[in-house]
């Protein structure tokens, strides 16, 4: 089975290119960065978790100690014990404390002499504090091993005594929080006091603690982190945070060769995975390839032999093109073989579909009688619409082409016949080699200033033309000027166009599409011929720009931007713009249609003078041949709206 040059390497290639963006490119980034990652960035990148690690457990055991601190002077103020500390109410209150919280182990009231006037204690440890169980304590605070426990002793003074109450509170918890392991292999915490003795945890010594850290800590009102130590002694990463009421900080510290020996470990573990994500990649996509590529490749190659095309596969293209052609191909076929199937509407054959628009859907027709191409425009109620929307579709169609009958202008699409029968209406009219401007727009992202004043003089003196006849065409859009290849320009799409002087619009429904109606249409105001002109100055500024100077996310977000924004000025935006050209446009979107200009047979004469001053012109561009024949746009226009 032979196949085109394109055939399966597309399809391979975008599920090569999947598979990267999803699993490998994000893989690849991180690995590079560790890759890249130097024994600098890395050791600082160690410096900051000690010195997060230190400032959080410094946090941690401040906030222990403070809300023993609270409790205990707590006591010392209540009225009861400092009255009679050795009265049933104070000793009932003294039993509370001690059996409403487990790491209250004893609380006692020593007198200035440090005599214990009152205690009560925790029978379970009772041994491991026999030393120091009524003794007071030389400051406030203290924090000692004994007995194979830690323990944290807190005092306060009894108001108008010498007094003391006395607590002693299981702090293993401290010990919890200088223990633990996030900072990686051969990490310490430890707890010093100003004098420079470890405190907590218990098994550890200061000589694990470089001097000059120590040294540090002692002094320092802030935290820090560094390196400390020396070569010959051992370099450590270090870090120390002072405690907010006790004179105690918190250390930490890990060696440098160890954060040296992480640094390489990630770079091996990078450079390992990257290789598997290599060869991962590798397998998925030949697995795509069997299980998707070639399937679809076959697929492509049996549609074409149905729809009865090369089975070659060499119009070009990727095959996922080549697909969607077949598909399409097969869809035409259907359509015309069993929905259309050689339908005659009279003298009129319908040969395909050419686009939908505002007002109905547009075929590619044959007269019989005459012997040539028209394009035919239907209106096709569905069984849905009521009999009162129907009968108003069907007239909008006949009276647009009656309207474009009255005149006949090469810049208006020429209407040869209207017949309607029932639910179903058609008007047989002149086929337009080409493109719209909006797909015309599209392509090209925008127009150069001298094709769009050939194209803005063509489609003005169109909608000169209406107004002569007496008719507002309510519609100019991008969409409804066609560009042919011929060189032609022509306005089209009159189904909503009313006589200048109809009085008949109703106040809360507009006709047009909403980012192209003039202020006063917006406002809910009968609309003139300076509506037309407002249009056509919009459609000339966004193919000069690119964008529609008033198109919002909504309806009436849209509508308020017409009513309010000012539209900047284009010589500022355009090199090389003719100044009158611009000018022109300026005046056709004023605000006031009083202030607007009135005459499109004016505005055409004015621009007509612009194009033989400057010799613009306008040809079909031979790269852009519309793959498509449009009498409207054979690509589906946003609708007309009643808003």
């Amino acid at each position: 089975m032979a196949k085109g040059p394109s055939f399966g390497k597309s399809i391979l290639v975008r599920a090569a290119g999947a598979l990267l963006i999803v699993g490998f490119v994000p893989l690849l980034i991180t690995a590079a960065r560790l890759i890249n990652i130097n024994k600098d960035g890395m050791k600082d990148q160690v410096l900051r978790a000690h010195n997060v690690a230190a400032t959080t457990s410094a946090e941690r055991i401040d906030a222990f100690v403070d809300s023993w601190r609270s409790r205990c002077n707590a006591v010392s103020m209540n009225e009861i014990v400092a009255a009679n500390p050795k009265s049933p109410e104070a000793l009932e209150i003294l039993q509370s404390l001690l059996g409403g919280d487990a790491n209250l182990v004893a609380v006692e009231i020593l007198d200035p002499a440090g005599e214990r006037v009152v205690g009560i204690r925790n029978r379970d440890v009772g041994k491991a504090i026999d030393d120091w169980f009524g003794r007071a304590i030389l400051g406030e605070l203290d924090l000692v091993g004994k007995g194979g426990g830690r323990w944290l002793i807190v005092s306060s003074r009894l108001p108008d005594s010498l007094a003391t109450v006395q607590m002693i509170v299981n702090a293993k918890s401290i010990d919890d929080v200088l223990t633990t392991t996030v900072l990686g292999p051969q990490s310490e915490l430890g707890l010093i006091d100003r004098q420079g003795h470890l405190l907590a945890p218990r098994g550890r010594s200061l000589e694990a603690f470089p001097p000059d850290l120590v040294a540090f800590a002692r002094t320092a009102s802030l935290g820090g982190a560094g390196r400390f130590g020396t070569r010959e002694s051992g370099e450590v990463l270090g870090a120390y945070h002072p405690l907010g009421k006790p004179d105690w900080t918190v250390l930490s510290r890990q060696p440098v060769d160890v954060a040296e020996e992480i640094e390489g470990t990630m770079r091996r573990d990078a450079t390992t995975a990257l290789a598997l994500a290599v060869g991962l990649t590798a397998v998925l996509t030949a697995l795509a390839y069997a299980q998707f590529v070639r399937p679809i490749r076959q697929l492509v190659l049996a549609q074409r032999k149905l729809a009865g095309g090369s089975a070659r596969g060499g119009d070009g293209g990727s095959e996922i093109q080549q697909l969607q052609s077949t598909f399409e191909m097969i869809e035409r076929r259907i359509r015309d073989q069993e929905e259309l199937g050689q339908i005659f509407v009279g003298r009129y054959q319908v040969l395909g579909l050419l686009g939908r628009g505002g007002m109905g859907v547009v075929f590619r027709g044959f007269d019989s009688k005459l012997e040539r191409n028209v394009a035919l425009k239907v209106v096709r109620a569905s069984d849905s619409v009521s009999e009162a929307e129907r009968e108003e579709m069907v007239e909008a169609l006949k009276r647009e082409a009656v309207i474009v009958a009255k005149f006949n202008h090469q810049n208006v699409v020429s209407v040869y016949d209207v017949e309607g029968q029932g639910g179903t209406a058609y008007i047989a009219m002149e086929l337009v080699e080409g493109l719209s401007l909006e797909r015309y727009l599209a392509r090209r992202k925008r127009v150069p200033w001298a094709e769009a004043l050939v194209i803005g003089l063509a489609t003005t003196k169109a909608i000169a033309a209406a107004h002569d006849s007496g008719i507002v065409h309510h519609d100019i859009k991008p969409g409804n000027v066609l560009l042919g290849k011929d060189g032609s320009i022509k306005v089209t799409d009159f189904g909503i166009s009313r006589p200048i002087s109809s009085g008949t619009q109703r106040s809360d429904v507009i006709f047009g599409s909403p980012s192209y109606l003039s202020p006063e249409a917006c406002r809910g105001k009968r609309m003139g011929p300076e509506g037309d002109i407002f249009a056509l100055g919009v459609t000339l500024y966004e193919i000069l720009i690119g964008i529609n100077p008033f198109r919002r996310q909504t309806v009436q977000a849209t509508i308020r931007a017409t009513i309010d924004d000012e539209v900047p000025e284009l010589s500022g935006k355009i090199d090389g713009i003719d100044p009158l050209f611009s000018a022109i446009i300026a005046s056709m979107l004023r605000k006031d249609p009083e202030a607007r200009a009135h005459s499109a047979a004016e505005i055409a004469e004015r621009l007509a003078d612009i194009v033989r001053r400057t010799g613009a012109r306008w040809e079909f561009p031979a790269a852009l041949v519309a793959k498509s024949t449009l009498a409207g746009d054979a690509k589906s226009s946003p609708p007309k709206s009643a808003v």
